[in-house]
C-alpha cells in the first residue's frame, strides 16, 4: 500500500478555558471561529487537531466539509470528509483523544490521530514531564491497537520539543532527524519525526507558537507540536508554517504576540507533507522495525 497524495495537518489551541473551574469561554468566540474558517478555506487541511475549544466556538465555525470528532473536554479533531472515513473516536485519557481513520482512496493506508493537550500542573517542567510519563502505558495501548495505520500525534504538549518525555527513548522518541526515526525503536513503539523543530530560529513565520516569560526557555516557546510517522515523511517534502494572519484578521496584536482577545494565545501550526515519490507501506504490521 502507498500514500501518494499531499496531506495537510493543522494544529491549534483555540484558547477557551473549558478546564477552568468554573469554565471560562473565549472572550470573542465568533471572531475566533472566523479565523478558523479562514484557515480551512485558505489551506484546506486534511486533518485539524484543536485544543481548548468548546461547543460555542465550534457552533460559529462552518465545518460542513469536515467530520467533527469531539473528544475529552476541550479537544476536537476535524477530518476532511473527501479524504478519510472515521472508524473510531476514543478517549485515551481525559487529555488525549484517539481518532482512527480509513483512507477513502483504495490502496492507501489509514491513519491514527492522537490529539494531545497535556496539562500545566505547575511551573516546574520536570514535574510536568514526570506526570506525562505516567500516560505512557495508555498511549502505548492506543498505538498498539492501530498497527496497520500510520500515526500523527499533534497537540499542545505544554513541554518543549527537547523535553525528555518527547525525545527520550523511554518516551515518544520523537526525533528531529527522520533518518534516525526510521531506523530505531522506542519502548513505546515506533519512533516519530517531530516536524516542530523547524520552528526554531523563526524561519517558519514566528519564533514560536506561544509567548510567555520564562528564564529556562525564553519568551517564545513551542508547546504546539506535530509528531509524524517516519513512513509518512519518507521521500516526502515536509513544510512547517506558523500561521500569524488570515485573510480576515491578524492573529497577533500590535506587539506581534498571539492575540487571545480575537483569536488565541497560541499561533496555529500547519504541516504540509508532499510526496516526492511514492511512500512504501510495509506488509503486515508497520511496527516491525529492527532494533
Amino acid at each position: 500500500m502507498k500514500f501518494n497524495r499531499q496531506l495537510k495537518v493543522l494544529q491549534w489551541n483555540m484558547s477557551a478555558a473549558p478546564h477552568a473551574k468554573p469554565p471560562k469561554p473565549h472572550p470573542n468566540p465568533k471572531e475566533c471561529a472566523e479565523a478558523l474558517d479562514a484557515m480551512l478555506q485558505e489551506h484546506n487541511p486534511t486533518i485539524v487537531t484543536l485544543q481548548e475549544t468548546d461547543n460555542t466556538l465550534l457552533s460559529y465555525a462552518h465545518l460542513s466539509a469536515y467530520e467533527v470528532q469531539r473528544g475529552p473536554t476541550g479537544l476536537a479533531t476535524l477530518i476532511l470528509r473527501s479524504r478519510f472515513r472515521v472508524v473510531s473516536n476514543k478517549e485515551v485519557t481525559p487529555r488525549i483523544q484517539a481518532v482512527t481513520l480509513d483512507n477513502i482512496q483504495h490502496g492507501e493506508p489509514g491513519i491514527l490521530v492522537l490529539n494531545f493537550h497535556l496539562p500545566v500542573l505547575n511551573e516546574d517542567a520536570d514535574d510536568r514531564q514526570e506526570a506525562a510519563r505516567t500516560l505512557i502505558p495508555k498511549i502505548d495501548s492506543a498505538r498498539a491497537n492501530s498497527k496497520l495505520r500510520l500515526e500523527i500525534i499533534a497537540g499542545d504538549f505544554n513541554l518543549p520539543p527537547y523535553a525528555a518525555f518527547i525525545v527520550g527513548q523511554s518516551g515518544l522518541f520523537a526525533n528531529r532527524d527522520p533518518s534516525i526515526s526510521s531506523q530505531r525503536r522506542s519502548t513505546v513503539g515506533r519512533p516519530l519525526y517531530n516536524a516542530s523543530w523547524s520552528i526554531f530560529g523563526g524561519s517558519c513565520g514566528s519564533l514560536g507558537t506561544y509567548r510567555r516569560a520564562s528564564r529556562l526557555h525564553g519568551p517564545w516557546q513551542i508547546p504546539d507540536q506535530m509528531l509524524l510517522d517516519p513512513l509518512l515523511v519518507d521521500k516526502a517534502k515536509v513544510e512547517v508554517q506558523v500561521i500569524t494572519k488570515t485573510s480576515v484578521r491578524a492573529l497577533h496584536n500590535r506587539n506581534g504576540n498571539p492575540d487571545r482577545k480575537f483569536a488565541s494565545d497560541h499561533f496555529p501550526v500547519l504541516v504540509t507533507i508532499s510526496p516526492n515519490a511514492l511512500i512504501p507501506y510495509l506488509n503486515g504490521s508497520i511496527n516491525d522495525y529492527s532494533i
